[in-house]
């Protein structure tokens, strides 16, 4: 079965990677790894998920032995986890990996939850710059009551490239409260543009440390959650909660959003920007300017003025990181069919994704799919993403898990240029 699935997963190259492969342009090539690896504790308690699969492949014994050689075939420099049972991670996962050159931190899911979300890196390759956790549970907030949680890192290329940050998360899985989704990932959004900020353009503008957001979305492509991600904007006063992540089983909540989603008390806009923060950017660039340049003050001064009051519960969230989705979520070689990063037995889907910043594009909806035009890749371009499977293929393979595919999703794996900063 090995090499079954080593023969249909290929890379597949961008025309920047194949032009790369034939003259290269300087600067660091990397690899990122996203893989929810089902955590012990979930499987065992959903049993009913994975009656088609055969016990042995079941045990822990026999999992994490697979997942560790999974994780080692794929040779990233980042690896970006979900559902990492927490002493999993102190005692296998943790040690195991550091044998291999990757170092790494854990956030587990807040309450009585086990599992939660790793990041490891090669240590040859890069050095921590800084890193943080995020908890979406917020007291006395009851659209962020769940346990969900991210992580953020800084990761300096050795020999002082261009920094680049690497975001893991995991979202709700409900179906039908899509609007618990998108208000975690407005907060996500919120903390990356404090936490990748670089500086204000001559335009004013937020200029960003390239991104690469890894993790279980648990939303399907070209949902409304998919298409806030990936074009920027979403109007969802009135969007019914069940259909916000396009899952299977959202039918259920026919409940519409009203123009309140995220309370202003966690002084977060509707640009998915904390207010105090870009206070003291904007004011900020204001002192650098004060004394050298009278009309790029001046210049700042209308900005800041077109840009307050905040606006809160508008009822359209916006966030200006120029996030793309690395994957196309079809495959040409079967004809245009679905990629799928998750299967058991009451279905196969995507809803694991690595998406990557770039400097510009023109997002449209066509078909009721994301379309992207005119992009402009800038010092973090894509060069290969590693192929997925089928619906069909992973059935005849017998579904998720099997004896050589440990976890009930497949791990996706993406090549990237980190070109120096000019």
């Amino acid at each position: 079965m090995r090499k079954t699935v080593d023969s249909i997963r290929q890379w597949d190259y961008s025309q920047q990677g194949l032009s790369q492969k034939k003259n290269p342009q300087p600067g660091l090539e990397f690899s990122v790894v996203s893989y929810n690896i089902l955590a012990q504790c979930l499987l065992e308690d959903n049993g009913y998920l994975y009656t088609h699969c055969q016990p042995e492949v079941l045990r822990w014994d026999y999992r994490k032995q697979t997942l560790l050689g999974e994780l080692h075939r794929s040779d990233a420099d980042i690896l970006c986890l979900q559902e990492v049972q927490y002493e999993h991670y102190e005692d296998f996962f943790k040690p195991k990996l550091s044998e291999l050159g990757y170092r790494g931190r854990y956030k587990k899911r807040t309450g009585n939850k086990r599992d939660g979300c790793a990041i490891f890196y090669k240590s040859k390759v890069f050095t921590l710059e800084k890193w943080m956790s995020i908890e979406y549970c917020k007291a006395g907030i009851d659209i962020l009551d769940r346990d969900n949680i991210a992580l953020i890192f800084m990761l300096q290329p050795r020999g002082g490239r261009e920094t680049v940050c690497i975001v893991n998360t995991h979202l709700l899985f409900n179906p039908n409260r899509g609007d618990i989704k998108l208000a975690q990932m407005s907060i996500l959004m919120a903390e990356i543009d404090k936490f990748a900020f670089r500086h204000l353009s001559n335009a004013n503008d937020a200029v960003y440390h390239p991104v690469v957001v890894c993790g279980d979305m648990n939303s399907e492509p070209h949902c409304h959650l998919y298409t806030f991600v990936s074009t920027g904007t979403l109007d969802y006063e009135g969007l019914v909660a069940g259909d916000i992540s396009g899952q299977a089983g959202g039918h259920n909540s026919r409940r519409r959003l009203s123009k309140e989603l995220v309370p202003s008390s966690l002084g977060i806009s509707d640009n998915c920007q904390y207010v105090e923060t870009i206070r003291k950017r904007v004011g900020g660039a204001k002192d650098e300017r004060r004394d050298s340049d009278s009309e790029s003050l001046a210049q700042t001064n209308r900005d800041s003025e077109r840009n307050w009051p905040f606006k809160f519960s508008s009822g359209r969230l916006s966030h200006r990181l120029n996030l793309i989705s690395a994957y196309s979520h079809k495959l040409n070689r079967l004809g245009g069919k679905s990629e799928v990063t998750t299967h058991h037995s009451r279905g196969s889907c995507t809803v694991d994704y690595i998406f990557y910043s770039v400097q510009n594009k023109d997002s449209i909806m066509h078909d009721d799919k994301v379309v992207h035009r005119n992009v402009s890749e800038g010092p973090l371009q894509l060069l290969a993403t590693y192929g997925l499977l089928s619906s069909g293929e992973l059935k005849r393979l017998g579904g998720l898990p099997n004896s050589v595919l440990p976890s009930d999703h497949v791990p996706l794996m993406a090549k990237f240029l980190l070109k120096r900063n000019s």
